[in-house]
């Protein structure tokens, strides 16, 4: 939380993620906001590929590796799709820029009409992006 805190603090900031006890902060400095809400298949394809057929995937700590959890499918199933309402609403109130991408589509048409391109291994950033400029 601490290094949570100090990066927010700095002119300028990328935050993916929606740890969602930390989202107020980042909200309060934020100038940006991207919502992606992904269908629970997408999620769940996403988690058991990520585990088992991409395991040198970008973002991945050195030497770690992801295994499929029930817990994780759990929470995919369960909790995501509770909180799904939840970014939704509060989505609604934020007044600064934003745009929620609710498919695989659209986040494949937002890279190109931004002009983006797909990081070495291939793959897109996933959830919530915050930045601060």
């Amino acid at each position: 939380m601490a290094l949570h805190d100090t990066e927010i603090l700095g002119l300028s900031w990328v935050i993916e993620g929606n740890y969602s006890r930390l989202l107020p902060q980042r909200l309060e400095r934020a100038s940006g906001f991207i919502l992606l809400d992904a269908p629970t298949t997408v999620s769940l394809y996403r988690y058991v590929r990520r585990c088992w057929i991409r395991r040198d995937r970008p973002g991945a700590l050195e030497g770690g590796s992801d295994t499929v959890k029930w817990t994780m499918i759990r929470h995919l199933i369960g909790t995501t799709r509770v909180n799904r309402e939840r970014y939704k609403r509060m989505f609604r109130d934020i007044s600064f820029p934003k745009v929620q991408l609710a498919s695989p589509e659209a986040l494949d048409e937002f890279y190109r009409v931004n002009g983006l391109t797909r990081n070495a291994a291939g793959t897109k950033n996933k959830s919530f992006i915050m930045e601060k400029n």
